[in-house]
């Protein structure tokens, strides 16, 4: 061969190798930043144990009701006729079974909003209240089976729970 041909040689092979290293020094850099990203990272809190939500079935045998609550709810007083439950200080289920009452003017109140709720199998109008501790839903269901009224005030967040596991005794 030629003087020529081994020097278009010697600069292909130069070549080459100038490219293979400049892909492996990229391939270093690449791992390099990974690496370095993950000294970086702070480890994460690992989590706390979660308390499970468990429910509790209540029974009021005097006014006829009987219902499910979150173990977040605490029971604060019962009575013959009534009783209170309480969620992060706030009451969260109010029953009281004394005498019927007209909702409106005990709760006199300008922020009730009028709505129709399911409860029991029975649609009935409810006064919904939002204020800045509380957004409840009040209403009064009539117990066919032992004749007295009932007067409610649930917390909006309790509600669903609170209509499929409503139901009225003797």
């Amino acid at each position: 061969m030629h003087k020529k041909s081994y020097a278009v040689l010697g600069i292909l092979a130069i070549i080459l190798f100038f490219i293979l290293g400049v892909r492996f020094g990229q391939r270093v850099e690449k791992t390099n930043k990974t690496l370095s990203y993950q000294s970086v990272l702070t480890p994460t809190r690992s989590l706390s144990p979660t308390v499970p939500l468990l429910f509790e079935s209540y029974t009021h045998a005097s006014c006829g009701a009987q219902f499910l609550y979150p173990n977040t709810v605490q029971k604060i007083s019962e009575s013959s006729t009534s009783a209170q439950f309480l969620e992060n200080s706030v009451l969260a289920i109010k029953l009281d079974c004394t005498k019927p009452m007209n909702l409106l003017q005990e709760l006199n109140n300008s922020r009730a909003s009028t709505e129709e709720i399911q409860i029991a199998g029975k649609t009935i109008k409810d006064y919904h209240i939002r204020d800045k501790t509380t957004d409840a839903y009040y209403f009064q269901l009539l117990n066919s089976r032992n004749g007295k009224t009932i007067s409610f005030m649930v917390l909006k967040s309790l509600l669903p729970l609170f209509q499929k596991s409503l139901e009225l005794l003797p």
